[in-house]
């Protein structure tokens, strides 16, 4: 099932390793903006666990001894990294990009400009507060970084654990609000497509977005660790030591609970997130424990389909998020329950 729903997707990846083949198709139009080349349509989130499902599907090839497959998935994986790099990390149209200084080596998509656009079908020259028009979107951007660090660690490839870093690296100063005293205050959800912040999305606060940029933070951080070594990883130590000021005053806000994105896809990625919150800032298992309870008892209100989820995407995030709520053998656990 997971093959074909990709093949469908993404075409059949047995020609990733064919240089100049098909791999990987446009997705359908409506779903993402022509790239520069006018005809690569990439969308950054779809893309983001596009690129997981692959290194998924490597490490089952490589549990069943089938290095082919592993071969194939991870040939598929960097082809889908590159076309999104070389679509997302490019202007197009009225959606301009901050350029790197001319001085600076190309930033990690092998650009010379700062970040990816989002790869919406609707851009200006000024994004909107709301969520119509392309811009650089942060939760589209952690889950890149994370998608990017996971393939260097399937992949063993120290290269691409270095595109993590640099990414974070470049990314992270225009996301980052700070105060007049240069302490993080919280971050940007959005901006343009240029890199600039875009008037009326309120002041920028400590909030959940803190909490996965921690989480994937940490994770490029070990990966490029492993991969790169110590002294690279810790090029990001001030990056990581924002994320955490911001994730630990997050948790102060929150108290005594836990506030939740009530819709399916919020729901998921709080899962997602929660898988290591015990890794989170110095409290223990209490903020795990907290946002546990939290998702248990709003399993009923996130789940129900007939509320807010029919756009796809909620929906599979919901999925994502009931899957990672069962035993670790499969039956449901408490996400079954009430409270």
């Amino acid at each position: 099932m997971p093959e074909r729903i990709m093949k469908q997707v993404y075409g059949d990846w047995a020609e990733a390793a064919v240089e100049g083949g098909s791999f990987p198709q446009p997705l359908p139009v409506g779903e993402a903006a022509e790239g520069p080349r006018g005809h690569d349509r990439r969308y950054l989130w779809t893309d983001a666990w596009g690129v997981l499902n692959f290194c998924t599907l490597a490490h089952r090839a490589r549990e069943r001894g089938d290095e082919p497959g592993f071969d194939l998935a991870v040939a598929a994986a960097r082809r889908l990294v590159a076309a999104v790099h070389a679509c997302l990390g490019s202007p197009v149209g009225l959606a301009t990009m901050h350029p790197l200084d001319a001085t600076a080596p190309p930033s990690f998509s092998g650009t010379r400009f700062i970040g990816l656009r989002i790869g919406k079908a609707r851009a200006a020259a000024r994004s909107d507060a709301g969520m119509a028009l392309d811009g650089m979107y942060w939760h589209y951007h952690d889950k890149w970084a994370f998608a990017l660090a996971r393939l260097a660690q399937v992949a063993r490839d120290a290269d691409v654990a270095q595109q993590a870093v640099a990414m974070v690296r470049l990314v992270h100063p225009y996301f980052v609000a700070r105060g007049y005293d240069g302490t993080p205050r919280g971050l940007h959800w959005k901006l343009n497509t240029d890199a600039s912040p875009i008037p009326g999305l309120g002041r920028p606060r400590p909030s959940s977005d803190a909490l996965s940029g921690l989480m994937v933070y940490m994770a490029v951080h070990s990966v490029a660790a492993r991969l790169l070594g110590k002294p690279a990883a810790d090029a990001m130590a001030s990056e990581l030591a924002d994320m955490r000021v911001l994730a630990a005053a997050y948790w102060v806000a929150a108290q005594p609970g836990h506030r939740l994105v009530a819709d399916g896809l919020g729901y998921g990625l709080q899962w997602w997130e929660a898988q290591w919150l015990p890794m989170a800032p110095d409290e223990g298992s209490a903020p795990y424990d907290r946002l546990r309870a939290s998702l248990v008892a709003s399993t009923p209100m996130c789940l129900d389909v007939d509320d807010g989820m029919l756009l796809p995407f909620r929906l599979y995030g919901a999925l994502m998020g009931a899957r990672l709520a069962t035993g670790s053998d499969g039956s449901a656990a408490e996400a079954s329950r009430v409270g």
